[in-house]
Parts: C-alpha cells; structure tokens; sequence
C-alpha cells in the first residue's frame, strides 16, 4: 500500500516522492522534466531531467538533500505541466 501524506492544499491522500525540483514545479509551474516510476512499494517517484541525468555516485550524494514528498494530485498536476500520466 502506498505511504500518506497530508498536503496543505488538499488534505490526506497518498504520498509521491520527488526532487525538490520537482517540488517547486508545483509552487511556480515551470516544467523542469518528469521522469518517473513506480517504486517496489507502489509509491510513485519523479525526478527533474538535471536529477535523473546524474550517475549513480552523483546520485547517492545528493539523493538526501534533495529528495521531498508532495501528494498525488499535487503528482498529478506536475506531471500534466510536462506532459506526462503516470500510471500504475
């Protein structure tokens, strides 16, 4: 079962896990990329196209830095802004 979250703007729902770039996508709508899937838990990830270029040793230092969660409709509206659907 996916993970919860509760969102300011749309109360508890389901939890997504983000960069923080992606992240602030949904505070100012610029389109930064939105590469993502479905993780073994069945939670959903996305990254920003600067995340999801960096090798696996870049990766493994930055991942706790940057690394947030946003809810799925907050998910859903990003996705839509790069002209993605995720499904699972």
């Amino acid at each position: 079962m996916a993970d919860q979250i509760t969102c300011a703007e749309h109360g508890q729902g389901e939890a997504t896990y983000v960069c923080v770039h992606v992240a602030q996508s949904v505070k100012d709508s610029v389109p930064r990329g939105f590469n993502w899937h479905v993780d073994d838990k069945q939670n959903f990830q996305a990254f920003c196209n600067t995340c999801d270029a960096m090798d696996e040793e870049a990766w493994a230092r930055t991942v706790a830095s940057v690394s947030t969660a946003i809810c799925i409709k907050c998910f859903q509206r990003v996705a839509a802004l790069n002209g993605a659907a995720p499904k699972r």
